[in-house]
């Protein structure tokens, strides 16, 4: 039979073959001992609690061992809710009681951690990954100097599980190429958070603080509660506006809710981070925004006085010489009096998790945390951090406008805006190792930088 008379099978260029979505052998073996060990632990106390947490554990690795994106997508689902059980203890190491929400964290760095070293050529691939990887490193080495080694440990834990979330969500979006479904999971991981928020507003059972009833959705303060929902609607905003996207209308009907909800947290740095999201989105597609931003910021401000008021107390002179008369000048007084500690060890700090334990306050700006905790070294990794999550979602945006993909080009940039409202809000929040809002931000910025990854950047032309 001749060359020109082979049939088409035979002649035909061979199928790209799909990526392996499952996971390997490591994290089988991760998983298996997990639930082994916790089973054990549960027979030899007799504790029906953590048999209770063993079965759940052996159900959650298993579902994560067979379908990597399937279990990082629960972990994402459950997260922002799970602070509503933050004061029950679920089981005990030592003396040291763990709730629910520490337990999961220290099942995901397991985990995820196992997935990430099979699939390690991917993850070191995402644009944030190596900053993110090289600040926890720093961070580790410095808890050697911290006060407080097990709070520092602490700390340090709740760090990792941002980093290998972020690394495994963007392996896991790369094998299923299907980046877009860990946003949506994220945007629905919201959806308890803010009715809670919604019903709190409307009935005035949130927490007064400083003559605010401020609600605090499934949160434990209303202040992460106020900057997780700024980053939701920068999320959000891209779908809203989008004349494409198929499920606009139920966007537009959250939209509302999750407004009501944020005013409610009564969050300065909040209200501000969304607003300069929202006009960093309309400075880059939606020019319409730059002008419906500042009317509907003002409209609610008159519709609501007491968003106004909220405001009013920031120009409050000291009441005395230990009450500096607001939050702001308080914030500022707490970095004024840290920030020289950086002299005493600039390389690598003064440990993980120092300001909190000396001080029995956080510092109010991750920042000033950073510089004093791990040093100059930490610190400019840690700038490398925002940065490159910011030049991620600007790459990730090109590449899916080259590749004719617009549910790219809205993830890409609901991650854009609120790359750039994390890093205004880092400047006196404390949102580092706040997983319940870190948590999302960094799982939605990786279904973001995975977008259309195999797709050639676009040559200029001209």
């Amino acid at each position: 039979m001749s060359a020109h008379t082979l049939p088409l099978a035979a002649t035909a260029a061979p199928a790209a073959r799909r990526p392996r979505v499952g996971a390997g052998g490591f994290t089988w073996v991760t998983a298996a001992g997990l639930s082994a060990a916790l089973l054990a632990a549960a027979v030899a106390g007799r504790d029906s609690t953590i048999l209770l947490v063993a079965g759940a554990t052996i159900v959650g690795a298993t579902v994560f061992a067979l379908r990597p994106a399937l279990g990082i997508a629960l972990f994402l689902l459950v997260r922002p809710s799970l602070d509503l059980w933050a004061d029950r203890t679920v089981a005990h190491v030592g003396s040291h009681g763990v709730n629910a929400a520490a337990i999961t964290g220290v099942l995901l760095i397991a985990l995820a951690g196992s997935y990430i070293a099979e699939r390690w050529r991917e993850a070191r691939a995402a644009p944030s990954f190596m900053p993110f990887a090289l600040f926890a490193l720093v961070a580790g080495l410095s808890i050697g100097v911290a006060p407080s080694k097990s709070f520092g440990a602490t700390e340090w834990l709740r760090l990792m599980t941002m980093v290998v979330l972020y690394g495994a969500a963007y392996a896991a979006a790369r094998a299923e190429r299907r980046p877009g479904r860990f946003a949506a999971v994220v945007l629905a991981s919201a959806v308890v958070p803010v009715a809670v928020g919604v019903y709190q507003t409307a009935h005035g059972t949130g927490r007064l603080i400083a003559s605010f009833g401020r609600a605090t959705g499934t949160f434990l303060h209303p202040d992460p509660y106020g900057l997780f929902l700024a980053i939701v609607i920068c999320f959000l905003a891209p779908f809203a506006v989008s004349k494409t996207f198929r499920w606009r209308v139920a966007v537009w009907v959250a939209v509302p809710l999750v407004i009501v909800a944020l005013v409610g947290s009564y969050t300065r740095t909040a209200w501000i981070g969304a607003i300069f999201g929202l006009l960093v989105l309309g400075a880059v597609r939606y020019r319409p925004l730059l002008f419906l931003v500042p009317v509907v910021a003002v409209g609610l401000s008159v519709a609501v006085p007491s968003t106004s008021q909220r405001f009013a107390d920031v120009s409050r002179g000291p009441i005395s010489d230990t009450r500096p008369g607001n939050s702001f000048r308080a914030r500022v007084d707490l970095w004024k009096q840290n920030l020289p500690k950086v002299k005493r060890n600039p390389v690598i700090g003064q440990g993980f998790g120092a300001i909190t334990k000396d001080e029995g306050v956080h510092v109010h700006s991750d920042y000033v945390r950073s510089i004093v905790e791990t040093g100059v070294l930490g610190f400019g990794l840690y700038v490398w951090l925002l940065v490159s999550a910011v030049l991620g979602a600007i790459r990730a945006r090109r590449r899916a406008v080259a590749a004719g993909d617009e549910m790219g080009v809205l993830v890409s940039l609901g991650a854009l805006a609120a790359s750039g409202l994390f890093m205004i809000m880092s400047g006196d929040s404390n949102l580092m190792t706040q997983v319940a809002v870190a948590a999302p931000l960094w799982g939605f910025m990786a279904a973001a930088h995975a977008v259309a990854t195999d797709t050639p950047e676009p040559r200029k032309v001209g």
